[in-house]
Protein backbone atom coordinates (compact mmCIF):
# COMPACT_ATOMS: atom_id res chain seq x y z
CA UNK A 1 0.00 0.00 0.00
CA UNK A 2 1.31 3.61 -0.79
CA UNK A 3 -0.20 6.77 0.46
CA UNK A 4 0.89 10.62 0.29
CA UNK A 5 1.27 13.29 -3.06
CA UNK A 6 3.28 13.72 -5.79
CA UNK A 7 6.22 15.76 -5.03
CA UNK A 8 6.16 17.06 -8.51
CA UNK A 9 3.11 17.30 -10.67
CA UNK A 10 2.30 15.27 -13.87
CA UNK A 11 3.63 17.52 -16.89
CA UNK A 12 0.37 15.91 -19.05
CA UNK A 13 -3.23 15.13 -17.82
CA UNK A 14 -3.97 11.41 -17.50
CA UNK A 15 -7.01 10.79 -20.33
CA UNK A 16 -7.45 7.05 -19.87
CA UNK A 17 -11.32 6.19 -21.27
CA UNK A 18 -12.50 9.95 -19.09
CA UNK A 19 -11.66 13.22 -18.99
CA UNK A 20 -11.64 15.54 -16.21
CA UNK A 21 -11.01 19.78 -16.37
CA UNK A 22 -10.68 22.27 -13.52
CA UNK A 23 -10.67 26.20 -13.98
CA UNK A 24 -10.67 28.37 -11.02
CA UNK A 25 -12.51 31.56 -11.73
CA UNK A 26 -14.35 35.11 -10.17
CA UNK A 27 -17.95 35.38 -9.70
CA UNK A 28 -18.10 36.70 -13.16
CA UNK A 29 -16.15 33.59 -14.80
CA UNK A 30 -13.00 34.78 -15.53
CA UNK A 31 -10.06 32.74 -14.91
CA UNK A 32 -7.98 33.72 -12.17
CA UNK A 33 -4.52 32.85 -10.76
CA UNK A 34 -4.09 35.63 -7.37
CA UNK A 35 -7.48 36.43 -5.17
CA UNK A 36 -7.54 38.21 -2.13
CA UNK A 37 -7.35 36.67 1.34
CA UNK A 38 -11.39 35.92 2.56
CA UNK A 39 -12.84 36.24 -1.11
CA UNK A 40 -14.67 33.55 -2.69
CA UNK A 41 -13.99 32.15 -6.52
CA UNK A 42 -15.22 29.46 -8.33
CA UNK A 43 -14.26 26.27 -9.29
CA UNK A 44 -15.26 24.67 -12.29
CA UNK A 45 -14.76 20.62 -12.55
CA UNK A 46 -15.97 19.20 -15.75
CA UNK A 47 -16.23 15.72 -16.81
CA UNK A 48 -16.80 13.32 -19.77
CA UNK A 49 -16.47 9.84 -21.22
CA UNK A 50 -14.34 9.92 -24.04
CA UNK A 51 -14.52 6.21 -25.09
CA UNK A 52 -17.80 4.90 -23.95
CA UNK A 53 -20.92 7.14 -24.46
CA UNK A 54 -21.72 6.48 -21.05
CA UNK A 55 -19.68 5.10 -17.82
CA UNK A 56 -21.48 4.92 -14.15
CA UNK A 57 -19.86 4.79 -10.80
CA UNK A 58 -17.10 7.09 -11.46
CA UNK A 59 -15.62 9.02 -8.71
CA UNK A 60 -14.30 12.60 -8.82
CA UNK A 61 -11.74 13.61 -6.18
CA UNK A 62 -10.64 17.60 -6.07
CA UNK A 63 -7.96 18.18 -3.55
CA UNK A 64 -8.22 21.75 -2.01
CA UNK A 65 -5.56 24.43 -2.16
CA UNK A 66 -4.21 24.99 0.95
CA UNK A 67 -5.54 28.07 2.53
CA UNK A 68 -9.33 27.56 1.06
CA UNK A 69 -12.46 26.25 2.17
CA UNK A 70 -15.81 25.02 0.73
CA UNK A 71 -18.47 27.86 0.67
CA UNK A 72 -21.41 25.44 1.85
CA UNK A 73 -24.37 26.65 0.34
CA UNK A 74 -28.11 26.05 1.49
CA UNK A 75 -30.34 23.56 -0.13
CA UNK A 76 -32.86 24.76 -2.50
CA UNK A 77 -36.10 25.26 -1.63
CA UNK A 78 -38.88 23.31 -2.72
CA UNK A 79 -41.63 24.78 -4.65
CA UNK A 80 -44.25 23.11 -2.85
CA UNK A 81 -44.11 24.66 0.08
CA UNK A 82 -45.06 27.85 -1.12
CA UNK A 83 -48.13 26.24 -3.60
CA UNK A 84 -49.86 24.89 -0.80
CA UNK A 85 -50.23 21.80 -2.45
CA UNK A 86 -51.19 18.87 0.45
CA UNK A 87 -48.25 16.99 2.05
CA UNK A 88 -49.06 13.75 0.06
CA UNK A 89 -48.77 15.67 -2.79
CA UNK A 90 -45.24 16.89 -2.22
CA UNK A 91 -44.30 14.06 -1.33
CA UNK A 92 -44.50 12.44 -4.33
CA UNK A 93 -42.99 15.62 -6.68
CA UNK A 94 -39.99 15.84 -3.65
CA UNK A 95 -36.62 17.12 -5.91
CA UNK A 96 -33.67 14.55 -5.86
CA UNK A 97 -31.29 15.12 -3.07
CA UNK A 98 -28.62 18.19 -4.57
CA UNK A 99 -25.00 18.84 -2.87
CA UNK A 100 -24.72 21.44 -0.20
CA UNK A 101 -22.02 23.08 -2.15
CA UNK A 102 -22.79 23.18 -5.69
CA UNK A 103 -24.33 26.76 -7.30
CA UNK A 104 -26.81 27.30 -10.25
CA UNK A 105 -24.27 27.44 -13.12
CA UNK A 106 -23.50 23.34 -12.79
CA UNK A 107 -24.71 21.27 -15.26
CA UNK A 108 -23.56 18.03 -14.08
CA UNK A 109 -25.29 16.92 -11.09
CA UNK A 110 -23.71 14.20 -8.80
CA UNK A 111 -25.58 11.58 -7.14
CA UNK A 112 -23.42 11.80 -4.06
CA UNK A 113 -21.30 14.81 -3.10
CA UNK A 114 -19.27 14.82 0.34
CA UNK A 115 -16.95 18.41 1.24
CA UNK A 116 -14.41 17.46 3.43
CA UNK A 117 -11.49 19.40 4.99
CA UNK A 118 -8.97 19.16 2.50
CA UNK A 119 -11.11 17.99 -0.59
CA UNK A 120 -14.19 17.42 -2.41
CA UNK A 121 -15.42 13.76 -3.37
CA UNK A 122 -18.05 13.55 -6.41
CA UNK A 123 -19.71 10.48 -7.25
CA UNK A 124 -21.96 10.07 -10.28
CA UNK A 125 -22.18 9.19 -14.10
CA UNK A 126 -19.94 10.32 -16.74
CA UNK A 127 -21.72 11.02 -20.60
CA UNK A 128 -20.11 11.61 -24.13
CA UNK A 129 -20.89 15.52 -23.58
CA UNK A 130 -19.16 17.36 -21.19
CA UNK A 131 -20.93 18.14 -17.75
CA UNK A 132 -19.56 21.23 -15.10
CA UNK A 133 -19.87 20.83 -12.07
CA UNK A 134 -19.39 24.45 -9.93
CA UNK A 135 -19.12 25.27 -6.62
CA UNK A 136 -17.19 28.20 -4.49
CA UNK A 137 -14.21 27.87 -1.79
CA UNK A 138 -13.03 30.90 0.14
CA UNK A 139 -9.18 32.11 1.02
CA UNK A 140 -8.94 31.80 4.38
CA UNK A 141 -4.78 32.41 4.73
CA UNK A 142 -2.58 34.15 2.54
CA UNK A 143 0.15 32.79 0.67
CA UNK A 144 1.14 30.95 -2.42
CA UNK A 145 -0.52 27.42 -2.90
CA UNK A 146 0.22 24.45 -5.09
CA UNK A 147 -2.98 23.12 -6.74
CA UNK A 148 -3.02 19.81 -6.92
CA UNK A 149 -4.37 18.02 -10.21
CA UNK A 150 -8.76 16.79 -9.87
CA UNK A 151 -8.58 13.45 -10.21
CA UNK A 152 -11.68 11.02 -12.00
CA UNK A 153 -12.03 7.57 -11.61
CA UNK A 154 -14.54 4.13 -12.33
CA UNK A 155 -14.73 2.74 -9.06
CA UNK A 156 -15.05 -1.04 -10.81
CA UNK A 157 -13.22 -0.45 -13.81
CA UNK A 158 -9.50 1.05 -12.86
CA UNK A 159 -8.47 1.46 -16.03
CA UNK A 160 -10.63 4.38 -16.71
CA UNK A 161 -9.08 7.29 -15.01
CA UNK A 162 -8.12 10.82 -15.52
CA UNK A 163 -6.23 14.20 -13.83
CA UNK A 164 -6.24 17.52 -14.96
CA UNK A 165 -3.22 19.87 -14.17
CA UNK A 166 -1.89 21.20 -11.05
CA UNK A 167 -0.83 24.30 -10.73
CA UNK A 168 -0.43 27.20 -8.41
CA UNK A 169 -2.64 30.24 -6.82
CA UNK A 170 -1.82 32.83 -4.79
CA UNK A 171 -3.61 34.51 -1.85
CA UNK A 172 -2.95 37.91 -1.02
CA UNK A 173 -3.86 40.23 1.61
Amino acid sequence: MQSGFDVKPPAEPIRKGLEVEREYTDTKGKPIGKVKLGSEIEVHLKLRATERGHLGNVALVDLLPGGFEVVLSPPHSAQSESSGESEEESKEQSPKWSAPFGTEKSTWRPDYADAREDRVVLYGEAGSSAREFVYRIRAVNAGTYSVAPAYGESMYDRSVQASSMGGKIEVEQ
